[in-house]
């Protein structure tokens, strides 16, 4: 088949595996009120169907490893990525939270050239406020495997420390900074917010279930939330259509930002790329009042470079030392 877009238009998100055992306290995989997909595993054939129509008919370049799952669960996620790069497709992200054991050496190695580790604190009880079920421990010792295996193996891996900045977690961030340096990661610090299209309509219509409103009233900066989605309101337009979200399955969903999508999709394996654009363009009941709210445009902005607005001042940074697992890294903290 040959490349009809020319220059792609395309982007593409891959989820390998349709469950994560951190369960985030505003990710919708934690919601008890919200559906949640069966629990699959892309295969290698649905891999390579996949790969190849992304390539070959959508002139996509790249893909993005993860939405609502965690990758890294998956037990063949290096040769899942071989297969991809084997038809074409380069620059391979990840994001995880690392709370899997995996074999850090053979990841190191594969063609995943791009890892973006999501963390929210620098003790086990700050981290596990936001990351609920996330083992501190193995994420402390996966990142150091990581930073060793790429002096071993220079070259193959660029590494993202995307720290979730929530109130309760500030008087850590220059601590978090530090961590990442030593370990040769680039620090990437972003505003935490509500998890996804399907909160911010519930945190709207006062549907949010209690513990989650709980949780943000008590920790998310919502004057940049609120803010941000103002800036946003009355758009007409959103890149989600460019993004082909591919389920374990197969199946194309519209959003990778509202839960609600994998009830509904097409088979990417076996629709035509007429039809698919046709779905991908046609919109979803959500997206008239996530356009007009501005929630779809708060979604794609950058969220780290914006200035908070009337921010309380941090607690003072408590003084930073070299993590070793199982004893925390922030002294005197909980």
């Amino acid at each position: 088949m040959s490349n009809s877009t020319g220059s792609s238009q395309y982007v593409a998100t891959i989820e390998s595996v349709s469950t994560c055992p951190v369960k985030c306290e505003m990710c919708p995989v934690s919601r008890t009120d919200v559906a949640q997909p069966n629990s699959q595993l892309m295969s290698l054939e649905t891999a390579a169907v996949v790969a190849a129509r992304l390539k070959n008919e959508f002139g996509v370049g790249f893909v993005s490893w993860g939405n609502w799952g965690e990758p890294l669960v998956h037990p063949q996620m290096t040769e899942l990525s071989r297969v991809f790069a084997e038809a074409g497709l380069d620059n391979q992200f990840l994001s995880s939270s690392l709370s899997a054991k995996f074999d850090v050496e053979a990841f190191v190695k594969s063609n995943i050239s791009h890892l973006d580790i999501s963390i929210s604190g620098m003790t086990a009880g700050v981290y596990n406020v936001g990351h609920k079920h996330g083992k501190w421990d193995l994420i402390q010792r996966n990142m150091e495997e990581i930073s060793e295996m790429r002096a071993r193996f220079p070259g193959r891996l660029q590494v993202d420390i995307r720290w979730h900045r929530y109130k309760h977690n500030e008087f850590q961030l220059e601590a978090a900074r530090a961590w990442a340096a030593e370990l040769g990661f680039t620090f990437k610090p972003y505003y935490a917010h509500l998890g996804g299209v399907d909160a911010l309509h519930d945190y709207e219509h006062g549907k949010l279930e209690q513990s989650k409103l709980n949780f943000v009233r008590e920790n998310v900066f919502l004057e940049f939330v609120e803010g941000l989605i103002a800036q946003h309101r009355g758009e007409t337009s959103c890149p989600m259509n460019k993004n082909l979200i591919i389920h374990p399955d197969g199946r194309l969903l519209h959003c990778c930002a509202l839960m609600a999508s994998h009830q509904s999709g097409v088979d990417f394996l076996t629709k035509s790329r007429a039809e698919i654009v046709q779905f991908k363009d046609g919109g979803n009941p959500y997206c008239g009042e996530c356009l007009a709210k501005g929630w779809a445009g708060f979604t794609h902005a950058s969220k780290t470079e914006a200035d908070l607005p009337q921010a309380p001042a941090p607690p003072p940074a408590l003084p930073y030392s070299r993590p070793t697992p199982g004893s925390g890294i922030v002294k005197n903290q909980i």
